[in-house]
């Protein structure tokens, strides 16, 4: 069963107060060498990356045409780059994002 995302946040969260006190005792508040908590918090960022994919703006193809759809109604040129990422990042993905899911 998959988790919702406040419950991979908090835990992500959990584990990264953890690390920060691990990195107190055993390097002297150093931010270099192991960490035992840096496998977890890896694990963790990529569960919470496949939430996002499995559930985002872009999860299916019908979310994939809409979100096409959408972009091309702005009428962008290759000049508005910037201002189109931006407005694709307000709505969860980048626009390379957006270009890769249409292909």
């Amino acid at each position: 069963m998959m988790r919702n995302k406040n419950e991979i946040e908090t835990e992500l969260k959990l584990v990264a107060a953890q690390r920060k006190d691990w990195e107190q005792l055993q390097n002297e508040g150093a931010k270099d060498g192991y960490n035992p908590y840096d496998a977890k918090i890896e694990a963790l960022a990529k569960e919470l990356s496949d939430l996002d994919k499995a559930t985002g703006p872009l999860s299916t193809p019908e979310k994939i045409k809409a979100e096409a759809e959408w972009a091309k109604s702005q009428n962008w040129t290759r000049a508005d780059l910037q201002k189109a990422n931006k407005a694709c990042l307000e709505r969860g993905y980048s626009l390379a994002d957006l270009q890769a899911a249409v292909k």
